[in-house]
C-alpha cells in the first residue's frame, strides 16, 4: 500500500489541474487515502476487531482506483528498467490482465523481469497460445497468418446458466442479460464469427428457461371436470392452481353455512357471522357455477388446462368459443 500511496502522490504532483479541482495538496490527498485504506479499514467479528494489513479491501470504491495507480507505476518501471531486447512488441493491459506479443524466446525473460519488481506485492503467471489461439478476458484471439481475429471466449467450466425466465426478477433484468450477450458478441466478434456466436446466444437463452408444466404457466383457459361428466370452462391471467383455489374457497363457505343450518357447525367465539346460513349459501352459489353444481352433486372435481394464452383479449375470445361449442355448466354460455 505504501508503494501505491507514493505513486499516487507523484501523479498528483505532476497534475497541473489539481488546484482547479480541489484546494487540497497532493500530500493531503495521500494522507486521506492512507487513512481510508489503513486506519479506517477494520471490522468487528464477535468481540474482536480485525484490520487488513496488506492490499486494498474488496468493495471499497478506492480499491480499483488504487489498483490502477499501482499497475501504471509497475508498468512505467518495467519499461524503464527492462533490457530493450525483451520489451514486448505489443503490450495491452486491463487492470492486472496483460496481452503481450514478445520477440521469440523472450517471453519468460520479460515475465521474470515483471515478477522481480515487486515480488511481495504481485506475481504474474503466463499463458501461451495454443494452435494459434489465446483467450484474453472474454475474447478469444485467433492468429491467422499476420492477422489477429477475435470471437467471444467462454471458459470450459462456464455453465451457460443465467437468470431463469421464471425467476421473480423484473423483465428488464431478463432483457438486459440477453442484450448484454448480444452487444458483447457485436463488440468482440469478427464478422465471420458473429453468426456462430449469435446462434450460441439463442441456444443459451432457450435452454436456460425452466420448462414449466402447462398448469404452472400464467394465462390459461381451463376446464374443471366432474366425475359425473359435468364440465366448467374458465380463464385466468394467473396460474390454474391459483385460480382453482378460489373455487374450493367458495365451496367451503357453502358447506360451512350448510352445516350451520343443520346445527352441525363448529361454535366459534368472537363476532357473530354477518350472514345467516341461507344467505351465505346463496352468496356462495352466486359466486361460482362450480359451487352451484357441487351443491347438487357428490362427484369429485378435477382441474385441467385446455390451452395457454397470455393475451387477455385473445384469452376471453377463446374462452367464449370453448363455452359455446361444448356442453358446460357455465352460466353465461360464452355470450358475455
Amino acid at each position: 500500500m505504501d508503494i501505491t500511496l507514493n505513486a499516487l502522490e507523484n501523479l498528483l504532483d505532476k497534475d497541473s489541474t489539481l488546484s482547479q479541482r480541489t484546494s487540497l495538496k497532493a500530500f493531503h490527498v495521500k494522507k486521506l487515502v492512507s487513512f481510508c485504506m489503513k486506519e479506517a479499514n477494520y471490522f468487528r467479528f464477535g468481540e474482536q476487531c480485525f484490520m487488513q494489513n496488506s492490499g486494498a479491501p474488496m468493495g471499497s470504491s478506492l480499491s480499483p482506483v488504487l489498483a490502477e495507480v499501482f499497475m501504471e507505476h509497475l508498468e512505467e518501471i518495467a519499461y524503464s528498467t527492462a533490457n530493450e531486447s525483451i520489451v514486448p512488441v505489443l503490450f495491452k493491459r486491463y487492470v492486472d490482465d496483460v496481452f503481450a506479443i514478445t520477440k521469440s524466446g523472450e517471453d519468460e525473460a520479460f515475465l521474470n523481469h515483471l515478477n522481480s519488481l515487486f515480488p511481495a506485492c504481485i506475481s504474474f503467471t503466463i499463458e501461451m497460445e495454443e494452435d494459434g489461439r489465446l483467450p484474453f478476458l472474454d475474447a478469444l484471439v485467433i492468429r491467422e497468418g499476420d492477422r489477429l481475429k477475435t470471437t467471444v471466449y467462454r471458459k470450459p467450466t462456464h455453465s451457460d446458466r443465467y437468470v431463469h425466465f421464471s425467476s421473480h426478477h423484473p423483465r428488464w433484468v431478463m432483457r438486459g442479460v440477453i442484450s448484454g450477450m448480444v452487444e458483447r458478441a457485436r463488440a468482440i466478434c469478427d464478422e465471420e464469427f458473429l453468426a456462430k456466436d449469435a446462434a450460441s446466444v439463442r441456444s443459451i437463452v432457450r435452454n436456460d428457461k425452466v420448462r414449466l408444466a402447462p398448469n404452472e404457466k400464467p394465462g390459461v383457459i381451463y376446464e374443471i371436470l366432474c366425475t359425473c361428466s359435468a364440465s366448467y370452462t374458465g380463464e385466468t391471467g394467473n396460474t390454474l392452481s391459483h385460480r382453482y383455489e378460489q373455487h374450493p374457497s367458495c365451496l367451503n363457505r357453502y358447506k360451512n353455512a350448510l352445516n350451520d343450518q343443520k346445527g352441525l357447525g363448529i361454535k366459534r367465539r368472537g363476532r357473530p357471522r354477518k350472514l345467516q346460513p341461507n344467505e351465505a349459501m346463496d352468496e356462495a352459489i352466486k359466486a361460482s357455477a362450480v359451487v352451484e353444481h357441487a351443491s347438487r352433486c357428490d362427484g369429485q372435481m378435477y382441474p385441467n388446462v385446455i390451452t395457454n394464452e397470455p393475451d387477455f383479449r385473445s384469452r376471453k375470445i377463446k374462452e367464449a368459443l370453448y363455452i359455446r361449442h361444448n356442453v358446460v355448466i357455465n352460466r353465461d354460455k360464452g355470450t358475455e
